[in-house]
């Protein structure tokens, strides 16, 4: 882009300031030679002499307007041209930076949309996993309920937090999202931590932290109903 924008030097400007030179040395000329025609039709010594020396000079002055006045003309018909030809380019430029701006756009949403379909796969499988879970928890070994609805959250200097698996998801769009930039339905998982993103804890932990407690707890279930052997014996 910085090429383009640079506008090239106008070729029309110089000569016009020449031409404007050459016409006042030509005004001075005729004036000077229409006081050597009055000077001459007064019959003053060598008047016709300096008269046609002088009208050399004005022919000469005028053919050099003339020439200034044609390259003048053609220096504005170059510089329109040049001109032209930088703003067509300028266009160009401009098109072809929004039209790759437009493809990143178009590549980023269909990415977007894939991880979208690929996220409510998962989603569907999180909620399918779930339900076999507290089908399968043993009531009757266990005497604890499980909820994989919810998950514990670390929130650092405040401990832990039971909430919503959807507030938990919520809050890990929020946590991975910029300001303007943030998913739908993106919102802090606690109210604190609306302003502090970084304290947000990283959803994967807080299901490993959930899935490890219920396994905890179903494991020394199931460890205190073994058979006592008798050490004697």
């Amino acid at each position: 882009m910085s090429d383009i924008q640079t506008v090239a030097p106008a070729r029309a400007e110089p000569i016009r300031m020449k031409l404007a030179e050459a016409i006042e040395v030509l005004a001075g000329l005729q004036a000077r030679g229409a006081e050597l025609v009055l000077e001459a039709n007064e019959g003053k010594p060598a008047a016709e002499k300096m008269l046609a020396a002088h009208r050399e000079r004005i022919t000469h002055a005028e053919r050099h307007v003339a020439e200034l006045q044609r390259a003048h003309a053609l220096a504005e018909r170059l510089d329109a041209e040049a001109e032209a030809d930088r703003q067509a380019a300028a266009r160009e430029a401009a098109y072809s930076a929004f039209a790759a701006a437009a493809d990143r756009w178009e590549d980023a949403g269909a990415r977007l949309a894939l991880l979208i379909e690929q996220a409510a796969a998962v989603r569907i499988e999180l909620a399918l996993a779930g339900e076999e879970m507290q089908r399968l928890w043993p009531t009757g070994i266990a005497n604890l309920t499980i909820e994989p609805r919810m998950l514990s959250v670390d929130t650092g200097g405040s401990g832990e937090l039971t909430v919503s698996l959807d507030a938990a998801i919520a809050g890990e769009a929020f946590r991975n999202g910029r300001h303007n930039a943030d998913l739908p339905g993106a919102a802090a998982p606690w109210l604190m931590a609306a302003s502090n993103r970084p304290a947000i804890e990283p959803l994967a932990n807080a299901f490993k932290r959930t899935a490890s407690l219920y396994v905890t707890r179903l494991r020394a279930a199931v460890d205190r109903l073994k058979p006592q052997k008798d050490q004697a014996a």
